[in-house]
């Protein structure tokens, strides 16, 4: 009998490390895409120094999402982010507004995908 409590305990403590990193998943994905849509308005707006100042933010904001997103996921796709979001400020100190206004494009879209994959879907699964 201790067994099958000891199969329930590990069985609960699963779920709960899977609801977590889904909800952290979310939390983060949410904030950053947050942040980034800002940092595209203020380039749309042409205030780049602003723009520049909030993808440093950014930038290591995405470094506390990042150490709580590999427990739970590939460090290829956040790697990925990881280059995006250091090439952005370095684009706003250049003054190349259409290069970092794609930048945020991709970066918000990278967002999304990295939600979408996480979601336990049958086609995420297959």
């Amino acid at each position: 009998m201790k067994r099958v409590y000891v199969v329930w305990i590990i069985l609960a403590f699963v779920i709960l490390m899977c609801v977590f990193g889904l909800w952290s998943t979310y939390d983060s994905t949410a904030t950053m895409t947050q942040k980034i849509e800002t940092i595209a308005q203020k380039i749309e707006n042409g205030d780049l120094s602003e723009a520049q100042a909030l993808s440093q933010e950014a930038e290591q904001a995405w470094g506390q999402c990042h150490r709580s997103l590999c427990t739970f996921m590939g460090h290829e796709r956040l790697e990925i982010i990881d280059r995006e979001l250091a090439a952005l400020p370095i684009a706003l100190a250049y003054g190349e507004e259409s290069q970092a206004a794609v930048q945020c494009a991709q970066l918000i879209e990278y967002m999304e995908q990295l939600k979408s994959t996480e979601v336990p879907l049958l086609e995420n699964i297959l």
